[in-house]
């Protein structure tokens, strides 16, 4: 039936869509492994998808960083781009927009950083931006390098409660060193990128 529709000279449902490039940047302690469920399903609907590993277990690293480490994964698409930002991957995402061309900027659960200001000064003075949990959730900061862990047993709790108990299990194996400084770095843009925005609430 699929092959009548398409050679009678109706669309598919992929050329009813526009196509677009997706960058996808995931979030703290994750990789681009984080977006393996959602790739094949934009792929399916003909969209070109860009994903990568931020270098979150570098200790020097922050946002600037993973701005670079976006711009350079998407070199061989100098066309305007859909950046998802998920989780902390939001206070990267405006850096990328204010250095190439950006379609759309979605934020996905995501921080959204202010200009000429750390993130952890944000959150230290907007109250309720992270709902309490037990101590027992939460990752494990080395003081003498900065990197923080998740073990699975903290993570699953924290991280995934309404994900199927293999896939919870599997993803908390994969979790990474995470560096603190992204909250500590002061945001450098000056003004928020004229760019189209959209927010994804997860409740």
């Amino acid at each position: 039936m699929a092959a009548d529709i398409s050679s009678s000279g109706f669309p598919t449902p992929a050329e009813e869509l526009n196509m677009a490039t997706f960058a996808l940047v995931h979030g703290a302690f994750c990789g681009a492994w984080c977006w393996e469920q959602v790739r094949p399903r934009l792929e399916g609907r003909g969209h070109v998808v860009v994903a990568m590993d931020l270098p979150c277990d570098q200790p020097s690293a922050g946002c600037v960083r993973y701005a670079k480490t976006v711009i350079d994964s998407l070199a061989k698409h100098p066309e305007p781009v859909v950046l998802v930002g998920h989780s902390l991957g939001g206070l990267t995402i405006p850096l990328v927009a204010a250095a190439r061309p950006v379609e759309r900027m979605v934020f996905l659960a995501a921080f959204i950083p202010k200009p000429g200001q750390a993130f952890r000064d944000q959150y230290a003075t907007e109250e309720g931006m992270f709902p309490p949990s037990p101590e027992s959730h939460w990752p494990i900061e080395d003081k003498k390098t900065g990197l923080s862990t998740w073990p699975a047993e903290r993570a699953i709790p924290a991280l995934f409660t309404d994900v199927r108990d293999d896939l919870a299990q599997e993803s908390a194996l994969r979790l990474r060193r995470q560096s603190s400084t992204p909250h500590a770095e002061v945001c450098p843009l000056k003004s928020w990128p004229n760019v189209p925005s959209s927010y994804i609430l997860c409740l």
